[in-house]
């Protein structure tokens, strides 16, 4: 008989959503990138429906492109990963990083 395999659940955040255009949403909050409640939210909801990792993926700290087209993009500012991750640590227990 075989090992029993195990389902491995992963959340990949993203500050104000996975949609170009989300940011823009009236229900979004729009300091998501850079406020730390936000993400620790929405880690401890993944950590209680028992997913095993959060994904938060890495970028370049310059964005090419014009000023105008930075201002319109609303997933410009966030927190780097590494330093996100370390403080996310402290408020989970069950919930994995991945870079």
């Amino acid at each position: 008989m075989s090992a029993k395999r195990k389902f491995r659940l992963g959340a990949f955040i993203q500050a104000t959503g996975h949609h170009i255009s989300a940011w823009r949403h009236p229900s979004t909050q729009i300091d998501a990138g850079l406020n730390f409640e936000h993400y620790k939210e929405i880690t401890q909801t993944a950590e209680r429906g028992l997913f095993d990792a959060v994904f938060l993926a890495d970028s370049p700290g310059i964005w090419g492109g014009s000023p105008e087209t930075q201002i319109r993009n609303g997933k410009i500012a966030h927190f780097e990963p590494v330093t996100l991750f370390s403080a996310l640590s402290s408020v989970t227990k069950n919930i994995s990083p991945i870079f």
